[in-house]
């Protein structure tokens, strides 16, 4: 019986989160679905955060830890623990967020009442340091109405506001078919393309993630973190945010669906991906990033 493996498994890749690891551990442990394992994987902390687990992982066995000797990469580090997972659901959880108590009881509910449903996923609120709510997302995501995977494709991708939903409640065999995860920023935006080309996606709103902003950095220094956390390089490193738009259309052009349904995905990518005002800004200020970092080279080549 103790190798029985729990209907749901989640997976916290984490580096340098003691701060709050604490209060994501506590928040994680009490939900009321108590069937799970929780799989940390802790990318070469040189904080406490490694201690912070033992300590968790004495009490509760439903905790299983991984230590990387050195930085694998955020990437690499997420699919480890998928891979490590033995449920029939797979959930991704960050070392710094909290969740309502019910979440798993609900998204799992729901899940098993809607078997062509491969990812669901709750209300996200966006919280600050000190646990204060600053933005809710409402996200309301149902695409079972739609019968090919590019209507899919576009009824979720039309309501999300983020890639919020990457952090939902998976099938574990699905989300794993939709690997390797890319190597670019938006890497999450494309594997949940590939999830609904797969089957549907859902929104429950009565289970909350409160997801932590922690780095008060504007859009562009939030994208060039990330490059730097994902160790990417060329063309991905240099333009990452239109690399990430190009990626995400080469999934809509390959998504199945009557010729109606693919032009409407297609013509909804170009306007939504490329052509609004906060996309145009957005590939404005990387190429005035690339331009600062190219006169930076050259002076530091003439001195």
């Amino acid at each position: 019986m103790k190798n029985k493996a729990p209907l749901i498994s989640m997976g916290m890749p984490i580096y340098n989160e003691a701060k709050w690891l604490g209060q994501a551990l506590d928040s994680l442990l009490t939900q009321t679905f108590e069937d799970f394992e929780l799989i940390i994987s802790d990318n070469a902390s040189t904080d406490e955060s490694r201690k912070i687990v033992q300590d968790y992982a004495a009490k509760d066995a439903r905790i299983k830890l991984y230590h990387q000797a050195e930085d694998i990469g955020a990437i690499e580090n997420f699919e480890f623990v998928l891979a490590q997972a033995r449920g029939d659901y797979f959930m991704w959880v960050g070392g710094h967020d909290l969740w309502s108590s019910n979440l798993l009881d609900v998204l799992l509910k729901e899940m098993q009442a809607n078997p062509h449903v491969v990812l669901c996923f709750p209300q996200t609120v966006l919280i600050d340091r000190e646990n204060r709510p600053l933005t809710v997302f409402n996200e309301t995501v149902d695409t079972r109405s739609e019968q090919s995977a590019a209507g899919r494709i576009w009824a979720m991708h039309r309501q999300l506001k983020r890639s919020n939903a990457i952090y939902g409640l998976h099938r574990r065999e699905v989300l794993l078919s939709t690997l390797p995860w890319p190597k670019i920023v938006g890497g999450d935006s494309v594997l949940l393309v590939r999830a609904a080309a797969v089957g549907d996606v859902l929104t429950n709103s009565t289970g909350q993630w409160f997801r932590r902003k922690n780095h008060e950095h504007s859009s562009l220094e939030t994208v060039q973190r990330r490059v730097q956390a994902l160790k990417l390089s060329n063309l991905e490193a240099v333009f990452p945010v239109f690399a990430t738009r190009v990626a995400i259309m080469a999934e809509f052009l390959k998504a199945g669906g009557s010729y109606r349904e693919k032009i409407r995905l297609l013509n909804y990518g170009l306007r939504r991906l490329f052509l609004t005002s906060n996309q145009r800004q957005l590939f404005i200020n990387e190429l005035s990033f690339v331009r600062a970092r190219l006169a930076q080279s050259f002076g530091k080549t003439k001195s």
